[in-house]
């Protein structure tokens, strides 16, 4: 005659209510480090943008105008062009794996810079969120 309490192991219940509170953890711990994530991605795109707008400065002090494009700061066919301004292999991406986007504007007196976010929004160069 075999006592069935002696059997040792969870119980279905048991077993639901560990997953419940395992759950429960989760989800706090990505609610605490979600925005957290978001913040660190936005600040490292804006401190690279930051990388790129001083690069284009030096390039407007060696050539005398603004870049037109991007990859003029990688190599350009200008006279008094003393770059690289930036290597090519370390030209930044946005956190998000993309290339910014650079335009010039009014003749290279001002820039557009900014990245898309990949869905979270779009991160201008000395604009906020």
């Amino acid at each position: 005659n075999r006592y069935l309490g002696s059997q040792s192991g969870l119980t279905f219940i048991e077993l639901m209510v560990v997953l419940f509170i395992l759950a429960l953890f989760s989800t706090l711990v990505v609610q605490t480090i979600g925005p957290k994530v978001k913040k660190a991605e936005t600040e490292t795109a804006r401190h690279q943008m930051q990388i790129l707008a001083v690069a284009r400065e030096t390039y407007r002090l060696d050539v005398g105008e603004y870049p037109a494009t991007r990859e003029d700061l990688v190599r350009s066919s200008a006279p008094t062009w003393n770059g690289p301004y930036l290597r090519p292999e370390r030209v930044p991406k946005d956190p998000w794996g993309d290339e910014y986007v650079y335009q010039a504007l009014d003749g290279g007196e001002k820039f557009d810079l900014y990245s898309t976010g990949r869905g979270q929004g779009e991160i201008r160069f000395g604009g906020e969120d």
